[in-house]
């Protein structure tokens, strides 16, 4: 079964296709450094304009010049470090826009704590930080917008789109084929085994030989060449390389269900040989200090402040039933490690049989008391695990951990839920603020709950889970799951 890739064939395909306006293959990168530019000129520009139209003078003081560049310094380096200048992310104004000004308020709040304990305040206006704070939010906003808007016509002109060839036709090129996003355009399609391509396996549609695409080549100002072909066709690949290698052309290498079967991979060299990750280390480069630091400050803060309403808690539950304030079970953790969870008790005592089956919460479940109803619809039954963050057993954000049955049965259900385990447990997530939480009932909820999780390990950072935070505390913990 042959089956068209969408384009011509040779006679009137590639090679007509070269007549056709091409993209600026450098225009993505040059919208990146703009864009990176602009954010350093806007906030340096603010900086000024704030204090220039504060005090009514022109001249900028030599202590706020050095705080305000020390800020924009880390601004830029905190943002770059988030991927915030990722060519896929230019058209994103939204999500671009919201995480520019959360790093924003980050560093404006850190650099009025570093003044106050250098017991240097005094030398600046605190009006001038806030019209720097908003002038410089409104600037990095509207930077985003002019990048976005011409990113989004650049990309309806075709001037983003780049241009390659593709070798391989067989199921392999057409697993690649299906997996490009709009940004690279196959427009040819070659390969050197036509006759021995299995007729009735999927396959593309073939516009030449490899001699011929180099032919072409020469003749046309195509990007890229894609190589897909099997893993076990080392020498095959070598000659095909040393044959394009003679054009000016970028040369791309497939590595096949690699490419396909995981969501990230990453390639590069281990001594002298060639190495593929697919997997990272969570939180590394620093990351597991910065969110150890996040869990004792804001673990901290919450059992201080909340102490009171803790209290209060504890005597409701008392009063309403007969039994301990406190229910302790033992819940899976980092790398699988047991651990024993606090919460405030929500149900009547357990029976022998219920300990031994642990059954999850339903709605009107008889077992919930009526103050149990009230603190699960809120998540406050949550509150005492703010010491198992102190202890280090859990942190404030991550994957919910489960008990054992559960996690024995929803490790069988779900392929990628023991990836779940590469991160410390969580009093709130991704998943559960995004809807995911309470009773998993049906494989579709564990399975969104699973997928949420590991998207969040593998995209963790320091905005993402002040977003997260901001949204258990306006309701991403509360509503209809919540029982």
């Amino acid at each position: 079964m042959r089956q068209d890739h969408g384009y011509p064939t040779m006679t009137n395909g590639p090679l007509s296709e070269m007549a056709k306006p091409r993209g600026w293959r450098d225009l993505p990168i040059f919208l990146t450094y703009t864009l990176y530019g602009l954010d350093i000129f806007i906030l340096i520009a603010a900086g000024w304009l704030s204090h220039a139209g504060y005090h009514a003078e022109l001249e900028w003081p030599a202590p706020y010049i050095v705080l305000t560049l020390a800020t924009v310094a880390a601004f830029s380096k905190s943002v770059e470090s988030q991927n915030c200048y990722n060519q896929a992310r230019l058209p994103r104004i939204l999500s671009s826009s919201y995480r520019a000004i959360i790093t924003w308020t980050i560093m404006v709040v850190v650099a009025i704590v570093v003044i106050f304990l250098l017991k240097v305040s005094s030398s600046f206006s605190r009006a001038w930080f806030l019209l720097w704070w908003v002038v410089g939010a409104l600037g990095l906003v509207a930077g985003r917008y002019a990048i976005a808007l011409a990113s989004r016509r650049a990309r309806a002109a075709g001037l983003l789109t780049r241009r390659a060839f593709l070798v391989g036709a067989d199921a392999l090129g057409r697993g690649l084929l299906d997996s490009l996003g709009p940004a690279v355009r196959i427009v040819g399609v070659f390969d050197d085994r036509q006759r021995r391509l299995q007729a009735d396996q999927p396959r593309l549609q073939v516009d030449g030989t490899i001699a011929q695409m180099v032919d072409v080549l020469r003749r046309s100002d195509i990007d890229m060449v894609i190589v897909s072909l099997p893993s076990h066709a080392v020498d095959r690949v070598q000659a095909i390389v040393r044959q394009i290698s003679a054009v000016p052309v970028e040369i791309l290498l497939c590595f096949g269900a690699v490419g396909f079967r995981f969501n990230r991979i990453e390639a590069g060299m281990l001594g002298d040989a060639l190495v593929v990750k697919v997997v990272n280390r969570p939180f590394d480069h620093g990351g597991w200090l910065i969110k150890r630091i996040e869990d004792l400050v804001i673990a901290t803060a919450a059992t201080v402040l909340l102490a009171p309403v803790c209290l209060a808690i504890a005597i409701a539950i008392r009063l309403e039933s007969s039994g301990p304030a406190m229910f302790v079970q033992t819940r899976v953790g980092l790398n699988g490690r047991r651990f024993d969870m606090y919460k405030f008790r929500t149900m009547r005592t357990e029976t022998a049989a219920e300990r031994e089956t642990v059954p999850q919460a339903r709605q009107d479940d008889a077992r919930i008391t009526r103050v149990g109803r009230w603190l699960r619809r809120t998540s406050l039954d949550e509150l005492p695990q703010f010491v198992n963050v102190l202890k280090g057993e859990m942190s404030v954000i991550g994957p919910r951990p489960h008990a054992e049955r559960h996690d024995q049965h929803f490790s069988a259900l779900v392929a990628d839920y023991p990836m779940r385990g590469r991160a410390t447990p969580g009093i709130t997530g991704w998943a559960q603020v995004n809807g995911y939480r309470g009773l998993t009932d049906t494989d579709e909820k564990i399975t969104k709950r699973v997928e949420y999780d590991i998207w969040y390990i593998d995209n963790w950072s320091l905005t993402l889970d002040i977003k997260i935070i901001l949204m258990t505390i306006f309701g991403g913990m509360s509503g209809k799951n919540a029982f």
